[in-house]
């Protein structure tokens, strides 16, 4: 029953019949009826007008109209499934039934077989009909609202992917016509590349795998553009369980994708540059650690021997040489090398290196083979070669060689890294090279190559030192070459004969029988040259023929003086013996001048046998020397106690 009252309109023009339908409906004890009366059906319709009923029990002969004439103003008048309509009819015709059924009637009683329970049961029925037809009308109505004004786009697909229904905002998001989409399938709209994913999500979905899925995809257009969409998917089941229909919600994903592929390209960038400055922080670090041991070195040969290992990190994957150029430019020296691969000559021609003959880098990978060093040793490990000159004041001192296995660890761009390592190297290697000829100028002597006597005191003073903690011996020897003077005076008066000319005191000339093609400051010059020649060669023979411990210096003039760290005074003396014999054998030459035979004059002395100081030891090898000269040179004189007593008598 249901809780509120039922309000029914009785149309029949018999009144009697209306007072027997007005008994029946108010004896029903659980459902309170609200009743009202019309004889005829323009009165019934004017009543329709002012009050809402529930239900319409309606004589089908009246006197103004037939139950189907009604029905049909009804249609025209009034949204008659509002209320149920019930036809009562004093025979039975089941025609003049279907044609009420079919205008909308709920239901068709014969007055001769009506009861009060058919009558109840009949209009508690319909209007129960009615009420539920409403409120599915009502639920459609809304829910039809909701599916064209959702802000997302809706679809229903059946099996095979064809649209069965949808709504405006799917319409406006894939750019087609409602009517236009239902001709295509899914697969037709999706992104070709896209469709195979969105083919094994649907069957995993249909395999019961998962409940609902959720998909961003491309999805193309009627109007070409391809657009991401982000698409969740569900299946709506039938009674019975099985898959009816796919219910799809997409919603446009264009803008928010633009962005985050904006984001990863900026983001990408970023890291490229956080990647970019990391590393050009490391080279700067590297290249920083480079510099200050360059600094801390003492020579330029021993810079090169680190040089490859330093470098060696900023080049990663890659192995590299260093090769020093001779005086004469002419061919190429490795003195450093790093890694396992170098795949480069060990030395090699000036010629044979494109960056030396061309003044600049050279770099080659395997695409063009032919393009190669000579000096490569081309193999099928060698992928990449670069060759960078190293360049100091306008000189090329070598060059830096980098051979990589993989052509991407060494690619064009790494030719600005190497410059920046070559103007590193070239300006340190300057810094050491000056830094070298200056401490050389301040302890060599500039003629001979030999050590001043600045250095040789200091050196005497460190060995003393050592000597007198390791109780040892220092051998010292003093030599001077014989007739220094005369050597200059042979070499004038040879001159002089060949050119025939004779000087005065005043340095004017008297030309002889011949013009003398030479100036009396190229005669001058070539007397002293020849002395220079003298020196210079002696110092060369004495640095050549001494331990690497020992030093040879130029004490002064035509002198010389050699210190021997733990040398006794016999194998000291011995040694000076051999020197002297070998000097003896010596052949100097200038231009086109030549002396056979040079002797000397050697004084040896010992530390600490002769002396507690340097100081004391030179004075005795000195006054030794001195001996030897007086004893007709060309000699060697070990010094002893008498010659001290001599040179005070």
């Amino acid at each position: 029953m249901f809780s509120q009252p039922i309000s029914v309109l009785i149309i029949d023009d018999d009144r009697q019949d209306r007072l027997t339908l007005i008994h029946y409906l108010s004896r029903h004890n659980e459902q309170n009826y609200q009743i009202f009366e019309a004889s005829s059906g323009k009165k019934a319709l004017e009543t329709l007008t002012t009050v809402k009923v529930d239900g319409v029990i309606l004589d089908f002969h009246l006197s103004d109209m037939n139950g189907i004439e009604f029905l049909q103003k009804l249609q025209n008048h009034f949204f008659y499934s509002n209320f149920a309509v019930i036809i009562l009819t004093e025979f039975g015709n089941e025609s003049v039934a279907m044609e009420a059924i079919k205008n909308g009637a709920q239901d068709y009683l014969i007055k001769e077989n009506l009861t009060q329970e058919s009558l109840q049961k009949s209009l508690y029925l319909a209007v129960g009909r009615v009420k539920l037809r409403r409120e599915l009308e009502k639920s459609e109505q809304k829910f039809r609202g909701t599916f064209e004004q959702a802000a997302v786009g809706i679809y229903h697909i059946n099996l095979v992917g064809q649209f069965v229904r949808l709504n405006q905002k799917f319409s406006q998001i894939t750019g087609y016509f409602s009517e236009e989409i239902k001709q295509k399938t899914i697969e037709e709209i999706i992104f070709y590349e896209d469709f195979p994913k969105y083919q094994r999500q649907i069957q995993r979905l249909l395999n019961h795998e998962t409940q609902t899925l959720r998909l961003e995809q491309r999805l193309l257009r009627g109007d070409g553009l391809i657009i991401w969409i982000n698409i969740t998917v569900s299946i709506i089941n039938k009674k019975d369980g099985s898959p009816d229909y796919l219910l799809g919600i997409v919603e446009e994903i264009q803008e928010r994708k633009q962005t985050e592929i904006k984001l990863k390209k900026a983001n990408h960038k970023l890291k490229q540059i956080v990647g970019q400055l990391a590393k050009q922080n490391q080279e700067r670090t590297l290249l920083s650690r480079v510099s200050q041991f360059l600094q801390s070195c003492n020579s330029i040969e021993e810079a090169y021997k680190i040089l490859a290992d330093l470098i060696q990190p900023l080049f990663s994957d890659c192995s590299l040489g260093i090769y020093q150029l001779n005086e004469q430019q002419t061919f190429a020296t490795l003195v450093s090398s790093s890694g396992d691969f170098l795949n480069s000559k060990k030395e090699f021609r000036f010629s044979e290196c494109w960056a030396l003959r061309q003044g600049k880098a050279h770099y080659n990978d395997i695409n063009h083979s032919q393009l190669f060093c000579p000096h490569v040793e081309t193999n099928l490990m060698t992928r990449a070669t670069l060759c960078y000159p190293i360049v100091a004041q306008g000189k090329t001192l070598g060059i830096l060689h980098i051979s990589a296995t993989d052509q991407t660890k060494l690619t064009p761009q790494t030719e600005n890294l190497a410059k920046t390592v070559s103007d590193y190297l070239t300006l340190s290697l300057a810094n050491l090279k000056l830094r070298q000829d200056l401490k050389n100028q301040s302890i060599r002597d500039s003629l001979t190559g030999l050590y001043n006597r600045r250095h040789l005191y200091e050196f005497l003073d460190k060995e003393i030192s050592k000597a007198q903690r390791h109780k040892s011996n220092i051998g010292i020897i003093l030599i001077d070459i014989d007739h220094f003077k005369k050597i200059n005076d042979i070499a004038i008066d040879r001159l002089v004969r060949t050119h025939k000319l004779y000087f005065k005191g005043t340095g004017n000339r008297e030309q002889g029988t011949e013009k003398c093609p030479n100036s009396f400051g190229d005669c001058y010059n070539y007397n002293h040259g020849f002395g220079d020649v003298v020196l210079r060669d002696m110092g060369e023979f004495l640095s050549n023929n001494i331990r690497e411990s020992d030093i040879a210096c130029r004490y002064g003039g035509e002198e010389f003086i050699l210190i021997f760290p733990h040398a006794n005074l016999e194998n000291t003396h011995k040694r000076a013996e051999v020197l002297r014999k070998k000097i003896k054998r010596l052949h100097f030459r200038f231009q086109q001048h030549h002396l056979d035979s040079v002797t000397v004059s050697i004084g040896v002395a010992n530390f600490p046998r002769h002396g507690l100081t340097g100081e004391d030891a030179i004075h005795y090898a000195d006054l030794a020397l001195f001996e030897a000269k007086k004893q007709g040179r060309d000699r060697t004189v070990i010094y002893t106690e008498e010659l001290s007593d001599n040179s005070k008598d």
